[in-house]
């Protein structure tokens, strides 16, 4: 019976520390879909950024999708392609899922004045 228990308990611990073994390791086309927390110097209030993204982004052509209290989503479409970002902040700081520097810096930009 002890080594019946033993035995369970070996596979047991053997099994979990393989699976452990099995973690995916990034690649680039992982690291590109994840956004990039962008921190500002001062806090706003999560409203007055709200505002500010949302005004920003359609006026650089963007169409926004109100999604939650602290994140809204943005498409545009060139030529025949489409874009779609999710944007989600709080009181100092977004973030661009997938990243998107242009409109990352056209954000901070605003945020910033």
């Amino acid at each position: 019976m002890k080594k019946t228990v033993t035995l369970g308990m070996i596979l047991l611990v053997s099994s979990l520390m393989m699976s452990g073994c099995g973690a995916q390791v990034p690649t680039p086309s992982t690291i590109e879909n994840e956004g990039v927390k962008t921190t500002l110097n001062k806090e706003l209030g999560q409203k007055k950024i709200h505002k500010i993204i949302t005004e920003v982004v359609q006026a650089e052509g963007w169409q926004v999708t109100e999604f939650k209290k602290n994140e809204v989503l943005a498409e545009k479409t060139k030529n025949e392609d489409s874009i779609a970002v999710s944007i989600r902040f709080d009181n100092s700081s977004f973030e661009i899922t997938p990243q998107n520097s242009e409109l990352n810096d056209v954000i901070f930009e605003a945020l910033s004045k």
